[in-house]
């Protein structure tokens, strides 16, 4: 628990803080030298605004450290769907602030693993791919289209799908 929190950069800086103020005052407390000493006058409030907020900021920084988070939840815009190919389902993730596409996953529909694509044109005019399970074979129908235009087919699907939500 204490390296968890110790490896969040704004907690182990409040610890260190914490630490090295601790040492300084039990140093001061008992060291003979008179010569390092130094008063300084400080009102009352300035002490108590200074104390609260680091005590704010301490229990921001530990209880953000607990705050448990999915592996992909990098954003707080980005919603998932699935789009249906009627061959094989198209799993998606879609940023809806920045109405981008951000990944998206071709998936077979007997196995449920990924389908990877396979240029079916000879001629780099006729653009035309399909996808391919490669755990079981199956195949899609022929896209007649590049895949940068079927990005941008499931791009318009997804827009369309959380406009309507």
């Amino acid at each position: 628990m204490l390296a968890k929190i110790w490896k969040d950069p704004v907690a182990s800086k409040l610890i260190s803080i914490a630490i090295i103020s601790g040492v300084v005052y039990i140093y001061d407390m008992f060291s003979p030298l008179e010569i390092l000493q130094i008063n300084v006058m400080l009102p009352v409030w300035v002490i108590f605004v200074f104390s609260t907020l680091f005590l704010v900021a301490l229990i921001f920084a530990i209880w953000g450290t607990g705050i448990k988070r999915k592996e992909n939840d990098y954003d707080l815009g980005t919603r998932s769907g699935v789009l249906n190919f009627g061959d094989s389902l198209c799993e998606y993730e879609y940023n809806i602030w920045s109405k981008n596409l951000l990944d998206y996953k071709m998936k077979c529909k007997n196995c449920k693993l990924r389908m990877e694509p396979v240029k079916t044109s000879a001629y780099d005019i006729v653009p035309r791919f399909k996808f391919v399970c490669t755990e079981c074979g199956s195949e899609t129908k022929d896209y007649e289209m590049s895949q940068g235009e079927f990005f941008k087919e499931i791009e318009k699907r997804a827009e369309r799908t959380f406009e309507n939500a």
